[in-house]
């Protein structure tokens, strides 16, 4: 696997915690830039989420790679000190607190642009940094409820759930990512940087949500929960089948909706002109639904399956991660990141950036994820503070370094 490092001369401080800003950096350190994360005594809180291994929770394992370390109190007026150093030598900077937290400490785009003007500032925050709710603080969860995601997600008659992974965080961390690129792009063409570069949690959740919100403000409709149906294409849902196994089925177009009925013995449907356009079997569904529910029954999952891919039809089963990673074919399908994580023999494996470049998924893990710590003294003499002088920020407690641990703590 070849490297692919467009960014690699390039800067970046982290100063994130939890899921979107640490994804965020991760992916500009797949890209090959020099990410350094900035991390608080207390820790990045994402250290807690998820199972522990090898000293790290799985979360943050499946987020940190390629970044090296500072652990610093940058409250106290030395190690502020030397975060502003990093600051103002850096090609980007992305945070992800909210608006007025790193303002208050004199690390906010407009305390540092005075000495780094062409420095690309990236934010990540709950509401964003302008309007009447910037103030307010946001999760993923939360942004979920508040967005609206939540309230069609679930069955028809029952209560909104939560959709079970950080997806509105991992979105807007890529979102970040694009207008930090973007923002690149224009620096390279015109020599100017316009300004820091924002990215709301909500402002993500509604561009998930740009088909929802389109129908709504031209109909007025208030789209509803519809269970495992797509709630715009019938037929387009999860059907239970004989041995009570789940299965994922669409028909986009005419055509596959006629050779849908043939192949499950309904060959009758295709002429019923209640049935004869998407739009007409939206409006028909509760009529529709029902025999094609039946008639799932009466096969087996790995049945149906074989049928519908040999006709060319959309189908899948419902997997489990397991399911996934015993199938050879999908699981080599994922692209990886593989490293040895420091004295640990095994290789650990994480999921890489997705996107292909020349028919192969360029990525490939230069550093491992940092213990807290790890390169503080090595980042310190980049910027040419003495042995000296680290040792004396160690004895006053501004630092810490953790070398001398990166042998325990490791199952």
């Amino acid at each position: 696997m070849q490297s692919f490092q467009p960014l690699k001369g390039l800067q970046v401080i982290d100063i994130t915690e939890g899921v979107a800003g640490p994804y965020a950096g991760q992916y500009l350190g797949d890209l090959g830039a020099d990410v350094i994360k900035v991390e608080r005594f207390e820790g990045d809180w994402g250290r807690t989420l998820g199972s522990l291994k090898y000293g790290f929770s799985t979360q943050y394992l499946a987020l940190n790679r390629n970044k090296r370390n500072l652990s610093i109190d940058f409250k106290s007026e030395k190690g502020n000190k030397v975060v502003r150093r990093l600051l103002t030598k850096a090609d980007i900077v992305i945070t992800s607190f909210r608006p007025g937290v790193t303002e208050k400490y004199g690390l906010g785009y407009e305390d540092i642009v005075k000495e780094n003007p062409n420095m690309l500032y990236g934010r990540i925050s709950g509401y964003g940094y302008t309007g009447p709710i910037a103030h307010k603080t946001g999760v993923d969860t939360v942004i979920q409820a508040n967005s609206g995601v939540m309230n069609y997600v679930g069955p028809p008659d029952g209560e909104p759930f939560r959709i079970g992974f950080a997806v509105i965080d991992q979105v807007a961390a890529r979102d970040l990512v694009a207008g930090i690129l973007s923002s690149y792009i224009e620096y390279l063409k015109t020599g100017n940087v316009e300004g820091p570069i924002d990215v709301s949690l909500f402002a993500t959740a509604a561009a998930l949500q740009s088909q929802q919100w389109q129908d709504y403000l031209e109909t007025g409709k208030v789209p509803m929960r519809v269970g495992n149906k797509n709630p715009v294409i019938v037929p387009s849902a999860v059907y239970v089948t004989k041995d009570e196994k789940y299965l994922s089925v669409a028909a986009v177009r005419n055509d596959q909706f006629h050779r849908l009925c043939k192949v499950i013995g309904h060959e009758e449907l295709v002429d019923d002109e209640r049935f004869s356009s998407n739009n007409k079997r939206m409006k028909h569904r509760h009529l529709l639904e029902p025999i094609l529910t039946e008639t799932f029954l009466t096969k087996t999952r790995d049945e149906w399956e074989g049928i519908l891919e040999e006709n060319d039809i959309l189908v899948a089963p419902v997997n489990t991660l397991e399911s996934v990673y015993e199938n050879k074919d999908l699981y080599n399908s994922i692209p990886k990141a593989v490293y040895k994580l420091n004295e640990v023999e095994k290789e650990i494996v994480s999921i890489a950036k997705p996107f292909v470049i020349n028919n192969e998924y360029k990525s490939e893990a230069v550093i491992p994820p940092a213990y807290q710590g790890q390169h503080t003294d090595d980042i310190l003499k980049e910027l040419d503070f003495s042995n000296e002088e680290i040792m004396q920020m160690k004895e006053e407690n501004i630092i810490r370094s953790a070398k001398e641990e990166l042998t325990t703590n490791k199952g």
